[in-house]
C-alpha cells in the first residue's frame, strides 16, 4: 500500500500487506476445506470458523486503514479515481465469479433470466458475496467522500453506534437483496456493510490516532478489545459453534475484535523484521506479494475451486485440501511473476516512515 513517493521511490505500510496476506491465506484454505474437506474434523472445522469470524472484519479494518491513506489525504480527484477504479474491480470480480458459481457449483444453464438476476443483484451467488461487499463499500465511501474526508471525534463514536444498532435490528425475514447488502437478511447469504462498519471506522481512528499511542496506551486498548470479544467466546465454549452468521448478529460482529488486534501488534512486528534484516525481508515477501494482489488470489481461488466442484475429479480428504491450496497459491504467484517480475525482486531494507 503506497503512501507516499520520494524521488521516485515509493514507501509503503507493508504491515498492511502482511495483513491482507494473512486474511487472503485463512480464507483460501477455509474455501478449499468447505469445498473439499470435512468440517466435522476438529482441525478443518476449527480453521473454518475462525476463518468466518475473522477474516470479514479484517479485511473491513483495513479497507479503513487504507483509504484513510490512499484516499482521505490525498487531493479530491486523486482520490476520487483510486475509489472509482477500486469498486470497479470489485464488481468486475464478483461477476466474473458469481457466473462461475452459477455455471460449475449450481450447475445451471446461464438462461437470460439467470443472467439478468446476476447483473441486478435479484441473486447475490454464494461464496462471491464477499466480493459484491467490498464494491459496495467503496462505492459508500464515494458518495459520501467529504463526509470521510473531515469526519471528526464524535462522528466515528455516531457511527460506530449507529453499526452496532444494525447488527441488532430484526431484519432476519427479509427477502430484499439491497437490504440484504446493507443491513443483512436470513434469508440471503450476504455480508452486510453496516454492521461490519464498525471495523472499517476501526481503520481509520487506529491509522490517524492509535498507531502513535505510547505502549501503555495500546496496551488498554488491546485489554478492551479483549473485553469485547470475551462475551462471544463463552457463547462458543457453551454452544460449541459461533454465534449466528447470516445475518450477523452483536456476538459475531464483535467476536473478532480481540483477533484484529493481535494481527495488528504481528503484523506491525513483521513491517519492522521486514525492515532491519534482509532474510526476514525475503522469508515474508511472499505473504507481502500475497497482500498487495489480494484480489487476485481471491478471484483466481474461486474459479479453481468453482470449476474443480463442477467436475467428477476431486476427492472429500484433507489432502485433496492441501494439494488445491498449494496449487491455487503456485498459480497466483506463477501469474503475478509473469506480468509483473518486479515484485519479486529484493525488498529494500529502508524504515518506512511514521504516520503522522
Amino acid at each position: 500500500m503506497e503512501i507516499e513517493k520520494d524521488e521516485g521511490k515509493s514507501s509503503r505500510l507493508i504491515w498492511l500487506d502482511f495483513f491482507k496476506g494473512i486474511l487472503v491465506f485463512i480464507m483460501v484454505l477455509a474455501h478449499c476445506i468447505q469445498f473439499f474437506g470435512d468440517e466435522n474434523k476438529i482441525l478443518q472445522g476449527g480453521i473454518s470458523k475462525f476463518a468466518n469470524l475473522t477474516t470479514f472484519s479484517g479485511f473491513f479494518f483495513v479497507f479503513g486503514a487504507t483509504n484513510t491513506v490512499t484516499c482521505f489525504r490525498k487531493p479530491v480527484k486523486q482520490a476520487i479515481i483510486k475509489i472509482v477504479k477500486s469498486f470497479w474491480r470489485y464488481l468486475f470480480a464478483y461477476y466474473i465469479s458469481a457466473f462461475a458459481f452459477s455455471i460449475f457449483v449450481e450447475d445451471s444453464f446461464l438462461l437470460p433470466q439467470t443472467i439478468w438476476n446476476i447483473i441486478t443483484l435479484r441473486k447475490i451467488m454464494g461464496y462471491s458475496e464477499f466480493l459484491l461487499a467490498f464494491a459496495v463499500m467503496q462505492l459508500f465511501v464515494f458518495l459520501f467522500l467529504p463526509f470521510w474526508r473531515h469526519m471528526l471525534q464524535g462522528h466515528f463514536l455516531l457511527l460506530g453506534v449507529f453499526s452496532l444498532v444494525c447488527a441488532v435490528l430484526p431484519y432476519q425475514q427479509s427477502k430484499e437483496p439491497i437490504v440484504a447488502l446493507f443491513i443483512g437478511s436470513g434469508n440471503i447469504y450476504s455480508f452486510p456493510i453496516f454492521p461490519y462498519l464498525i471495523y472499517f471506522i476501526a481503520g481509520i481512528c487506529y491509522i490517524n490516532y492509535v498507531r502513535n499511542f505510547a505502549g501503555k496506551m495500546k496496551s488498554v486498548i488491546g485489554v478492551s478489545t479483549l473485553i469485547l470479544s470475551i462475551p462471544s467466546v463463552l457463547y462458543i465454549i457453551k454452544h460449541h459453534d459461533l454465534p449466528e452468521r447470516f445475518p450477523p448478529g452483536l456476538l459475531f460482529i464483535l467476536g473478532s475484535a480481540a483477533i484484529i488486534m493481535i494481527y495488528i501488534l504481528i503484523c506491525e512486528r513483521m513491517e519492522k523484521l521486514s525492515y532491519s534484516s534482509h532474510i526476514w525481508s525475503r522469508v515474508l515477501l511472499p505473504l507481502q506479494v500475497i497482500g498487495e494482489n489480494s484480489l487476485l488470489f481471491l478471484l483466481l481461488s474461486n474459479l479453481v475451486i468453482f470449476s474443480l466442484k463442477g467436475t467428477a475429479f476431486y476427492s472429500q480428504s484433507i489432502r485433496f485440501v492441501i494439494t488445491i491450496f498449494i496449487i491455487i497459491l503456485y498459480l497466483c504467484f506463477f501469474m503475478i511473476k509473469i506480468t509483473n517480475n518486479k515484485i519479486f525482486m529484493k525488498v529494500k531494507a529502508e524504515r518506512n516512515p511514521l504516520i503522522s
